[in-house]
Protein backbone atom coordinates (compact mmCIF):
# COMPACT_ATOMS: atom_id res chain seq x y z
CA UNK A 1 0.00 0.00 0.00
CA UNK A 2 2.63 2.53 0.54
CA UNK A 3 4.14 1.79 -2.71
CA UNK A 4 0.91 2.32 -4.07
CA UNK A 5 0.88 5.99 -2.24
CA UNK A 6 4.28 6.60 -3.06
CA UNK A 7 3.92 6.04 -6.67
CA UNK A 8 0.91 7.68 -6.97
CA UNK A 9 2.31 10.93 -5.35
CA UNK A 10 5.28 10.86 -7.56
CA UNK A 11 2.83 10.19 -10.32
CA UNK A 12 1.06 13.54 -9.42
CA UNK A 13 4.06 15.73 -8.71
CA UNK A 14 5.94 14.91 -12.25
CA UNK A 15 2.64 15.14 -14.04
CA UNK A 16 2.70 18.68 -12.72
CA UNK A 17 6.39 19.63 -13.38
CA UNK A 18 5.65 18.22 -16.74
CA UNK A 19 2.88 20.43 -17.46
CA UNK A 20 3.91 22.86 -16.05
CA UNK A 21 7.62 23.56 -18.41
CA UNK A 22 6.08 22.62 -21.41
CA UNK A 23 5.58 25.14 -24.26
CA UNK A 24 4.49 24.66 -27.77
CA UNK A 25 6.04 25.72 -30.75
CA UNK A 26 4.10 28.48 -32.65
CA UNK A 27 2.55 27.74 -36.35
CA UNK A 28 3.41 30.04 -38.71
CA UNK A 29 0.39 31.50 -40.33
CA UNK A 30 -1.75 30.52 -37.71
CA UNK A 31 -0.29 31.20 -34.21
CA UNK A 32 2.44 33.87 -35.70
CA UNK A 33 3.65 35.58 -39.14
CA UNK A 34 6.70 37.62 -40.17
CA UNK A 35 6.75 40.74 -42.12
CA UNK A 36 8.07 40.73 -45.32
CA UNK A 37 10.46 43.27 -46.29
CA UNK A 38 9.42 45.42 -49.31
CA UNK A 39 9.30 42.22 -51.86
CA UNK A 40 10.88 43.79 -55.10
CA UNK A 41 11.43 47.69 -54.11
CA UNK A 42 14.06 47.45 -51.53
CA UNK A 43 17.58 47.54 -53.00
CA UNK A 44 20.09 46.30 -51.23
CA UNK A 45 20.93 42.33 -49.88
CA UNK A 46 18.51 40.05 -48.71
CA UNK A 47 16.85 36.31 -47.91
CA UNK A 48 14.02 34.32 -48.90
CA UNK A 49 13.82 32.27 -46.18
CA UNK A 50 11.79 28.69 -45.62
CA UNK A 51 10.14 29.08 -42.37
CA UNK A 52 10.36 25.94 -40.00
CA UNK A 53 13.01 23.51 -38.81
CA UNK A 54 15.14 21.04 -40.36
CA UNK A 55 15.42 18.72 -37.33
CA UNK A 56 11.49 18.89 -38.09
CA UNK A 57 10.98 18.31 -41.98
CA UNK A 58 10.94 22.21 -42.03
CA UNK A 59 8.01 22.42 -39.51
CA UNK A 60 7.87 24.01 -36.08
CA UNK A 61 9.02 27.76 -35.91
CA UNK A 62 12.41 28.48 -37.23
CA UNK A 63 14.41 28.93 -40.30
CA UNK A 64 14.81 26.14 -42.25
CA UNK A 65 16.85 26.90 -45.38
CA UNK A 66 17.83 29.85 -47.61
CA UNK A 67 15.58 29.33 -50.89
CA UNK A 68 17.45 32.83 -52.23
CA UNK A 69 19.99 35.47 -51.90
CA UNK A 70 20.41 38.52 -53.77
CA UNK A 71 22.65 41.98 -53.72
CA UNK A 72 20.80 44.44 -55.68
CA UNK A 73 16.34 43.96 -55.50
CA UNK A 74 14.86 40.58 -55.56
CA UNK A 75 12.72 40.29 -58.23
CA UNK A 76 11.48 36.50 -58.09
CA UNK A 77 8.35 35.01 -57.37
CA UNK A 78 6.39 36.39 -54.17
CA UNK A 79 7.04 34.10 -51.15
CA UNK A 80 4.72 31.06 -50.54
CA UNK A 81 2.50 30.29 -47.55
CA UNK A 82 5.70 29.18 -45.28
CA UNK A 83 8.45 31.55 -46.77
CA UNK A 84 9.93 35.21 -46.16
CA UNK A 85 11.56 38.13 -47.41
CA UNK A 86 14.16 39.81 -44.94
CA UNK A 87 16.73 42.42 -45.60
CA UNK A 88 19.86 41.94 -44.49
CA UNK A 89 20.76 45.30 -41.81
CA UNK A 90 23.47 46.59 -40.67
CA UNK A 91 27.48 47.49 -42.11
CA UNK A 92 29.79 45.15 -43.31
CA UNK A 93 30.82 42.87 -40.76
CA UNK A 94 27.90 43.57 -38.58
CA UNK A 95 25.25 42.65 -40.66
CA UNK A 96 22.24 40.93 -39.04
CA UNK A 97 18.38 40.23 -40.08
CA UNK A 98 15.64 41.78 -38.14
CA UNK A 99 12.66 39.27 -38.14
CA UNK A 100 9.39 41.25 -37.27
CA UNK A 101 6.43 39.46 -36.00
CA UNK A 102 3.25 40.58 -37.46
CA UNK A 103 0.95 39.58 -33.88
CA UNK A 104 2.12 39.01 -30.28
CA UNK A 105 2.67 35.79 -28.58
CA UNK A 106 2.09 34.84 -25.31
CA UNK A 107 5.31 32.78 -23.49
CA UNK A 108 2.92 31.53 -21.70
CA UNK A 109 0.98 29.25 -25.10
CA UNK A 110 4.14 29.12 -26.92
CA UNK A 111 8.09 28.56 -26.81
CA UNK A 112 9.07 32.10 -28.31
CA UNK A 113 12.48 31.13 -29.66
CA UNK A 114 13.08 31.36 -32.74
CA UNK A 115 15.23 28.02 -33.87
CA UNK A 116 18.30 27.86 -36.32
CA UNK A 117 18.88 23.80 -36.50
CA UNK A 118 22.19 24.21 -38.57
CA UNK A 119 24.31 26.79 -40.49
CA UNK A 120 22.50 28.24 -43.73
CA UNK A 121 24.43 28.78 -46.66
CA UNK A 122 23.11 31.30 -49.13
CA UNK A 123 23.35 29.35 -52.83
CA UNK A 124 26.69 31.25 -53.77
CA UNK A 125 28.36 30.86 -50.10
CA UNK A 126 28.52 34.42 -49.67
CA UNK A 127 26.52 34.54 -46.38
CA UNK A 128 25.68 32.55 -43.59
CA UNK A 129 22.72 32.33 -40.96
CA UNK A 130 24.14 30.67 -37.85
CA UNK A 131 23.06 27.51 -36.11
CA UNK A 132 21.22 29.16 -32.88
CA UNK A 133 18.48 29.79 -30.88
CA UNK A 134 17.38 33.21 -31.11
CA UNK A 135 15.09 34.71 -28.16
CA UNK A 136 12.44 36.74 -28.62
CA UNK A 137 13.02 41.01 -28.29
CA UNK A 138 10.08 42.93 -27.52
CA UNK A 139 11.46 46.13 -29.01
CA UNK A 140 11.86 45.03 -32.26
CA UNK A 141 9.01 46.46 -34.30
CA UNK A 142 5.30 46.28 -32.82
CA UNK A 143 4.77 42.87 -31.67
CA UNK A 144 8.60 42.05 -31.04
CA UNK A 145 11.26 40.29 -33.35
CA UNK A 146 14.43 38.50 -33.56
CA UNK A 147 17.99 40.00 -34.30
CA UNK A 148 20.18 37.00 -36.49
CA UNK A 149 23.79 37.48 -37.11
CA UNK A 150 24.26 36.97 -40.79
CA UNK A 151 28.52 36.15 -41.53
CA UNK A 152 29.71 36.50 -45.29
CA UNK A 153 32.41 34.91 -46.95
Amino acid sequence: MKKFIFGLIALVMFGFVGNAQSTTEPLYGKDVTISNSNLGKSAGVGFLLDLGRSSRHCRGFGICDVVAFWIVIYKGAPPTSNQVVVDVKGEKGNEFLLVELNNSLNPLDFDTNLYVDSDLKSIDNEAVIKRGTYKLDSTIGNFGGYKIPVTSN
